[in-house]
């Protein structure tokens, strides 16, 4: 028997086994580029001389790297933003990322 008839073989036989389909851990699922966003610092916004800590960003608003005078920097909590930072951020809810910028500039 070859494998490719092997399954209607069982099936006739009666002793195919149906397996139900596994369940996908939504937790588990790859970042998608969509939930990937940029944000320049302005000169102008509230968070430049602040550190990441003193932010009290939400916890599914992710600041995962910070390109400043062409260098990449991976941040911490200690690390000060300054003016002209562009920031690479993850964030799934756009809501979310829009209303958390809004108090970069307030």
């Amino acid at each position: 028997i070859q494998g490719m008839t092997l399954e209607k073989v069982a099936q006739k036989c009666g002793v195919k086994e149906e397996v139900a389909p596994k369940e996908v851990e939504m937790s588990n699922l790859p970042i998608f580029y969509h939930t990937l966003r940029q944000h320049t610092i302005r000169f102008d916004s509230e968070v430049v001389g602040k550190n990441l800590a003193e932010l009290e960003l939400p916890s599914d608003f992710l600041v995962l790297l910070i390109k400043r005078k062409g260098e990449y920097i991976k941040p911490t909590g200690s690390s000060v933003f300054e003016e002209g930072d562009l920031l690479l951020i993850q964030c799934e809810d756009e809501n979310k990322y829009n209303e958390t910028l809004k108090t970069f500039t307030a």
